[in-house]
């Protein structure tokens, strides 16, 4: 089974890079990428783990995953308005709920299958498993394009540039 199960979604992450006055919508944005960062390094763990057969270990890193999931939305909502931020705030926010929705039912899901003794798993088990990553990957293609074109469009109003995440290529390694 692939385990880029949220991988597209990182790809997309950017860190700015500071050009002429924009310190202030810099560091706004850095906030979220940081916010959004901790919910990768989950995902990334909770990758890693479903390797393991290790159904304690999966359990808990699903666990650990749901709990930043919810603790970075709600951070992400105790952020300060920032002028022109708002497109940028709400693509956050709607990628942020997708985490928590996904980290409840199809990671849960994935979990529950691959819990089951390697004999116990079944041919339509593994073809849930495809599926469900197909669903992660589809929907969460559409919120990172919206995210993507919030950041470039933030950018461009603020005068800075961006760049490529440094856990992308954790992500291409997975």
């Amino acid at each position: 089974m692939k385990k880029k199960l949220i991988i597209l979604s990182v790809t997309l992450i950017f860190i700015f890079i500071s050009c002429g006055k924009s310190g202030s919508a810099l560091k706004y944005n850095n906030q979220i990428i940081d916010i959004q960062s901790k919910v990768i390094t989950k995902i990334i763990t909770l990758s890693n783990s479903l390797k393991s057969n290790n159904t304690e270990l999966m359990q808990r890193r699903l666990a650990e995953l749901q709990d930043q999931a919810t603790k970075s939305a709600d951070e992400l909502s105790q952020l300060p308005d920032f002028d022109g931020g708002t497109e940028l705030y709400n693509a956050a926010m709607d990628l942020f709920e997708f985490y928590e929705n996904v980290c409840k039912n199809e990671f849960q899901e994935m979990v529950d299958i691959l819990s089951r003794s390697q004999s116990g798993i079944t041919a339509a088990d593994l073809s849930r498993l495809q599926d469900l990553q197909k669903i992660i990957q589809s929907e969460e293609g559409v919120l990172d394009k919206k995210l993507l074109e919030a950041q470039q469009s933030f950018a461009k109003l603020h005068g800075f540039r961006i760049g490529q995440n440094k856990l992308q290529k954790k992500i291409d390694n997975m």
